[in-house]
């Protein structure tokens, strides 16, 4: 639904347009272009005298805004930090493994190499299709390894932010901030409350640590 002042507007138009007995005549259109145009800067200038009056009597609305650097209180809590701590020490372990079995991989693939000369065609390619179906293996493993890691990070995630709301819910309360944005969507506000600081300050003391977990590994 269109607001009072642009119905006011268009009602305004359709009024003086009907008016007009023949609207291709030059007469009508130059009319039409004084009406259009005397709308337009009552509009924005605020000339009609009802749009004045609702102006003055009416009491502007006060909106604070909570902004935040997610970014920065998502960097800078404690608790993220644990987590990122035990995620690297996951990480890192699965990568020496990794990387053992791949040198082992590589040992076995220079052995068979090695034996080409003395096996039948028969007997080297069965063997380069064990080895094939060895490395296939290892990489599912590797790949699993890794979205477990992702979906570990992203559960411990979930649980940390859904500490966090009510204490943000309650210093935005405190400030009287109406609504909160990420300080990466804000342009332009008139009153600006960053409690960035503020917040990362008191979820440090209230969030309790989460355990990074993933899903146990296959076993070679």
């Amino acid at each position: 639904m269109l607001p009072i002042p642009w119905l006011r507007i268009n009602m305004m138009m359709k009024r003086y347009s009907s008016s007009i007995s023949e609207p291709d005549s030059r007469e009508g259109m130059m009319l039409s272009k004084r009406i259009l145009i005397f709308s337009l800067c009552a509009l924005i200038m605020g000339a009609t005298p009802d749009l004045a009056i609702a102006q003055s009597s009416e009491q502007p609305m006060k909106t604070y805004i909570g902004v935040l650097d997610m970014k920065k209180i998502m960097s800078d809590l404690d608790v993220v930090q644990d987590l990122n701590a035990q995620a690297k020490k996951i990480e890192d372990a699965r990568q020496e493994g990794f990387k053992a079995q791949e040198k082992s991989l590589q040992e076995e693939k220079r052995k068979i190499e090695q034996q080409k000369a003395l096996l039948t065609a028969e007997a080297y390619s069965n063997k380069q299709i064990a080895f094939n179906k060895k490395v296939a293996a290892y990489r599912l493993d590797q790949q699993e390894a890794m979205r477990n890691i992702q979906a570990g990070r992203i559960d411990a995630l979930n649980k940390i932010r859904e500490q966090m709301l009510p204490v943000v819910r309650q210093i935005m309360n405190e400030h009287g901030a109406s609504f909160v944005l990420d300080i990466r969507e804000v342009l332009f506000v008139e009153k600006e409350i960053n409690l960035t600081d503020e917040v990362i300050g008191a979820l440090n003391k209230k969030l309790k640590k989460v355990k990074f977990d993933t899903a146990p590994q296959k076993k070679n």
